[in-house]
């Protein structure tokens, strides 16, 4: 499976870059780092020195950066550094390098009912036709036991990359489930379970008019490693999205966030 993390040698994102490799089947994967050094706003003269400068930066803190991933888990990954913004260069790679999903950190707060965005990782959610796994900065490294798949639909889609994701992930005694949040729109005709790469996951339901109170409510409740979401815009959940629903999704569980765009 071939994965792209954007990295801005943060904290933040070096904690996605060491969930990739905690959590998923390393012989398994092929990672891609890139990194963007956005053009500063100045003269001529000036700026292709200060562009010397940040590339010099960067590179040090990228060569930092490889070092602990193969002292860390021996691996050596892609990484490239470019000019300009990190949203259209994660597009660039995304495609170059036959990209299965774009894996970002999230920035949270604790005590509040809210996981905080970078505007980048907003923005790449609501438009990548790619799914996207947004890892929040206190989430540990541990075992995935438990993976929930949140719908309103009455089958599965991107059936296909569910199953590779789940394949590459070291699932230690795995259990995944859909979660349906019934409402007024969707109470009737509702399976008793999907079919996955031969097998049939079971359903859990809970009641609430609101799909965002309700995946909360059983996040709230239940132990959940990773939540996945359609995000298609033909769905109730794109209305959701539109009104910045990766602020208030994860609520105070702050769980791994798989966005997978809908058909």
């Amino acid at each position: 499976m071939n994965i792209l993390i954007p990295t801005d040698f943060s904290d933040n994102s070096i904690h996605a870059i060491n969930y990739v490799y905690s959590n998923f089947q390393k012989e398994h994967i092929d990672v891609t780092l890139v990194h963007a050094i956005k053009e500063p706003q100045t003269t001529a003269g000036v700026l292709i020195r200060l562009e010397q400068l940040m590339m010099k930066d960067a590179e040090k803190d990228m060569k930092n950066l490889l070092k602990k991933v193969n002292d860390d888990y021996q691996q050596k990954p892609k990484h490239h550094i470019e000019y300009g913004y990190l949203k259209d260069w994660i597009d660039i790679y995304a495609k170059a390098h036959n990209i299965d999903v774009i894996v970002m950190g999230t920035k949270g707060e604790s005590n509040v009912r809210s996981i905080i965005m970078g505007s980048i990782t907003e923005s790449v959610i609501r438009t990548s036709k790619l799914p996207v796994f947004a890892i929040p900065e206190f989430e540990k490294e541990l075992p995935v036991h438990q993976f929930i798949l949140a719908t309103n639909k009455k089958e599965l889609e991107r059936v296909e990359f569910i199953q590779k994701f789940l394949d590459n992930l070291k699932l230690s005694s795995p259990n995944v489930d859909v979660l349906v949040v019934l409402n007024e729109e969707n109470r009737g005709g509702l399976p008793k379970s999907f079919p996955l790469n031969g097998f049939q996951i079971g359903v859990k339901t809970v009641e609430n008019e609101s799909v965002v109170d309700g995946i909360n409510d059983y996040l709230a409740n239940n132990k959940v490693d990773i939540l996945g979401l359609y995000h298609s815009r033909n769905s109730r959940l794109d209305y959701l999205f539109n009104r910045s629903v990766t602020k208030t999704i994860c609520g105070e569980t702050r769980v791994p966030l798989l966005v997978i765009p809908g058909s």
